[in-house]
């Protein structure tokens, strides 16, 4: 695993137009194009090597995707173009001195553009269900989603659907994971799982699809037809691998267990066995990213490559929930370091430089003493990142759910948050899945606009999505109130 203090890494997109193979090793390639600038970079970092930035996707995988893609959303920004002019340039030299490196390469002709990758932020170590009454997120509002009303509705735990969880670690074999014959319910998708993150990991799996087993909690979506999980760590497998690999998960016909094998997806599509994505599954982007050592977290689509793929995702009918971030910042404000050099304020959606991924971001909410008796008695999180750019919020401090090993009582900030939006947005797509006048998942922007829907109630006595006490300042969306959604958006009778 590279370390940052011997190893840097750049990522660098080529202009429209330079000829070169989507393949590792393209430094061959550079030699013969512009091999003084070549000779230059060896020696300032003797050993650099490019590779692919997409290490899952082949090109005819790609293809099939982005055929798919412009089918169901002609407005789609990114293309497959712009993906096979991505690279990683990895330098066997110490990070300060990568930035030596990378002025270098801003100058070749044949580069748009060059930066290094925003730092990954680990995170934190650390029915009859017995612990079920801890849960207040299951709630009706303005304390929780309602789950419990969902859960009255057919479809509404999730049933038909599939969710599949990226982040670091799990203990796949907690007792509240197993199904009724002790069987593992949770897939893991490609080898990585670190326990030293299980704590988080688990958590998260807690909210989102804890076993309804008439022993401790029971998740938003326990009936949930596959439930998967895909990891990364902190350099070498990189979110990107893993969203990739999750995209591909989530294609009936795929086995996860073979995504890894060498012409497994050439394959597949080669003989036309590649199906379309249904509407409606659910991405759950658990990672964090922040620009320096001691600086902020922000969410993950800061890195465009992260950013394109969630476009990609959503594009194809997947529903993506993102964490905004523990960092405490203005997200309208953020300056872009990554694209090029305008710093241009991408997440405020009233700049013109607004880019969106089709994500569902969240940040997350607090509910003070001052504020319990309150009509709406939340307000923003204090480390939640806000902005015009978040679509929801939920709980982000002492969320009841699974840990390592039994129950941790004190799960917070937006992972908790995106958690539980993740499993409202689960157990919406299975009401609508069986509704008998929908009878089909939403796509992800009908979802997005459902979840974060800041109309009235039309029915006396069901009280609308949840704002927060001061939404103006606190600038974190809403919470959705599921039985709203169900009786004034899905139209299902009570």
């Amino acid at each position: 695993m590279p370390n940052i203090s011997t190893h840097a890494t750049i990522i660098v997109k080529f202009r429209d137009g330079v000829s070169l193979p989507y393949l590792d090793g393209l430094e061959q390639y550079i030699k013969s194009i512009n091999p003084a600038a070549w000779d230059e970079l060896v020696q300032l970092a003797p050993g650099c090597t490019f590779r692919r930035i997409y290490e899952v996707f082949t090109p005819e995988t790609t293809k099939t995707l982005f055929d798919l893609a412009a089918k169901l959303n002609p407005k789609l920004r990114c293309n497959i173009v712009c993906f096979f002019r991505h690279f990683v340039l990895d330098c066997p030299v110490p990070w300060q001195l990568g930035e030596r490196v990378l002025k270098a390469v801003r100058q070749w002709n044949e580069v748009e553009h060059a930066y290094m990758p925003p730092l990954v932020v680990p995170p934190p170590v650390g029915g009859l269900n017995s612990r079920a009454t801890y849960q207040h997120y299951l709630r009706p509002a303005p304390l929780g989603i309602d789950a419990k009303y969902a859960w009255g509705h057919k479809g509404g735990g999730g049933t038909q659907q599939d969710v599949v969880d990226i982040e670091m670690g799990w203990t796949l074999d907690h007792v509240d994971l197993l199904n009724s014959s002790g069987v593992q319910r949770v897939e893991l998708v490609g080898a990585l799982n670190d326990p030293n993150y299980a704590k988080h990991g688990t958590g998260v799996l807690g909210v989102l699809c804890a076993t309804d087993n008439d022993t401790g909690i029971v998740g938003i979506a326990p009936d949930v037809a596959t439930a998967r999980v895909v990891g990364h760590d902190l350099t070498t497998t990189t979110i990107p691998r893993a969203i990739e690999l999750a995209i591909l998960s989530l294609i009936p016909g795929v086995d996860p267990a073979w995504l890894d094998r060498p012409g497994y997806l050439r394959e597949l599509v080669n003989t036309g066995n590649l199906p379309e994505v249904p509407n409606g599954p659910v991405l759950l982007l658990e990672s964090q990213s922040k620009k320096t050592t001691n600086g902020p977290d922000f969410p993950s689509e800061i890195d465009p490559v992260v950013a394109e793929l969630i476009e990609l995702a959503t594009a194809i009918g997947i529903v993506v929930v993102e964490a905004a971030g523990n960092g405490g910042q203005d997200l309208d404000v953020y300056e872009d370091e990554y694209r090029d050099t305008n710093r241009r304020n991408i997440f405020n959606r009233g700049d013109p430089d607004f880019l969106d991924s089709g994500a569902i971001m969240v940040g997350s909410g607090n509910r003070p003493e001052s504020l319990v008796a309150a009509a709406t008695p939340w307000e923003r999180q204090a480390d939640s990142n806000f902005g015009s750019r978040i679509d929801c919020f939920a709980w982000g401090n002492s969320v009841y759910t699974l840990d390592k090993v039994g129950y941790q009582s004190n799960f917070a900030g937006t992972s908790s948050a995106a958690a539980i939006v993740a499993g409202a947005a689960v157990s919406v797509q299975g009401m609508a899945w069986a509704h008998p006048d929908l009878r089909r998942r939403l796509t992800p922007a009908e979802v997005r606009q459902i979840l974060s829907d800041r109309g009235p109630s039309a029915t006396p006595g069901v009280l609308a999505n949840t704002r927060s006490a001061d939404p103006a300042n606190d600038k974190i969306g809403v919470m959705p109130n599921l039985q709203h959604i169900a009786l004034n958006l899905l139209h299902i009778p009570i």
